[in-house]
């Protein structure tokens, strides 16, 4: 599809997504709901993990105009207890992998109530 509309003159940008179980999916909302922390006014070092397109800031921009602060949490909540991000840990390691996995939990441990009540108002 990307080599088609370029081949027609538009400007494309590729990522690619290995199908890995849903975890990319994953990465993505949790890039988002930390893009919408940032917008709540937490502050915190963004994962190296983490999807950085603007599309993702659209994203959660358009969920802070919905829902306001409703879905939000301090950064000390986020990251209490997460495995250091690469180069971030006491050492200089940490492990990047690692650390988006365990943020990706917290943030479906934290947010799940908000899923949970959508779910079954949807229902």
């Amino acid at each position: 599809m990307a080599d088609l509309l370029e081949a027609v003159g538009y400007r494309v940008h590729r990522e690619y997504y290995v199908n890995d179980a849903g975890r990319q999916m994953d990465i993505l909302a949790t890039s988002v709901y930390l893009r919408y922390l940032d917008l709540c006014g937490e502050q915190f070092d963004f994962p190296s993990n983490g999807y950085k397109g603007d599309y993702v800031w659209d994203i959660a921009a358009t969920v802070h105009r919905t829902h306001g602060d409703a879905l939000r949490h301090t950064a000390a909540e986020m990251f209490n207890d997460i495995p250091a991000d690469a180069g971030k840990g006491a050492d200089g390691g940490g492990d990047k992998e690692l650390h988006i996995d365990a943020l990706i939990a917290r943030a479906q441990q934290l947010l799940g109530a908000h899923t949970t009540a959508k779910s079954s108002t949807l229902a």
